[in-house]
């Protein structure tokens, strides 16, 4: 399932945000104002269990994706990348983004 629909987010003009929300130490919102008519860049926050497998690991998950020269390379990361990242059983987290990052790479090519 896409983000968007997961944690639906306001649009108020140019700008972007989310309301506040709950992550492990507290509470977080985001926001960004686009410069353009076409927003390239995505971020997203993800909080809770950063497993499938295991969900007393707990964590947030912070995205910052740049768009540079289009949208549609930072939009399949942010819908993607966390859910590739949270079907892994992380042994060594270095190996795990590695491999997250191939595995999404490859479905975007």
């Amino acid at each position: 399932m896409e983000r968007s629909k997961i944690n639906p987010t306001k649009v108020d003009g140019l700008t972007w945000y989310k309301d506040l929300g709950l992550h492990t130490f507290g509470e977080f919102s985001m926001a960004m104002i686009q410069a353009n008519s076409v927003m390239e860049d995505q971020c997203q926050i993800e909080s809770g269990p950063l497993t499938f497998n295991n969900p007393t690991v707990q964590g947030t998950f912070v995205g910052v994706y740049d768009g540079h020269g289009g949208p549609e390379a930072s939009r399949f990361i942010a819908d993607n990348i966390f859910p590739k990242l949270k079907s892994k059983t992380p042994t060594f987290f270095i190996s795990f983004i590695v491999e997250s990052a191939r595995h999404t790479n490859t479905g975007l090519t």
